[in-house]
């Protein structure tokens, strides 16, 4: 199922919760409570995304079938059109 969302320099959504993503049919529906599954992002200009997945179950130190983890996006797609400006600022040593 295919969804739009919008966000400014940092967008955050909680999947299955809150409504997001709104799907037809409904995303718990195709993903149940308790699983995962695979998603694409695709930006509708020629612009660079960057992120990471994080998944938080606080059931995790006392069942073992549950976990957390993280995980940056993969690029599966490369652009010339992005650029991206990261400063480096050297130690404050005294």
């Amino acid at each position: 199922a295919a969804f739009n969302f919008s966000g400014g320099a940092q967008f955050k959504g909680i999947f299955g919760q809150n409504n997001f993503p709104r799907t037809s049919p409904n995303y718990n529906q195709f993903v149940p409570t308790g699983s995962y599954a695979w998603t694409k992002f695709y930006p509708a200009t020629d612009v660079g995304v960057l992120g990471a997945v994080i998944n938080f179950n606080p059931n995790a130190l006392f069942n073992q079938g549950a976990f957390n983890f993280g995980h940056n996006l993969h690029a599966l797609t490369l652009t010339t059109r992005a650029s991206l400006i990261i400063p480096v600022h050297p130690p404050a040593c005294p």
